[in-house]
């Protein structure tokens, strides 16, 4: 799903991401707010890569 013209993302899209702490992310577009740069994701795959070191 494209977002319209002006938009970073549209709201249902998939997206993947990654945080400053190494956490991939993989979810749902749910809402994004441009002028603050917030994004709010439905969190459908979280891979830590911390948690498979022992």
């Amino acid at each position: 799903m494209a977002a319209p013209p002006g938009e970073y993302f549209s709201v249902g899209s998939q997206v993947s991401c990654r945080t400053c702490q190494e956490q991939r992310l993989q979810g749902e577009v749910v809402a994004f707010d441009y002028q603050s740069k917030m994004l709010a994701l439905s969190i459908l795959l979280c891979v830590d890569p911390k948690a498979g070191s022992a």
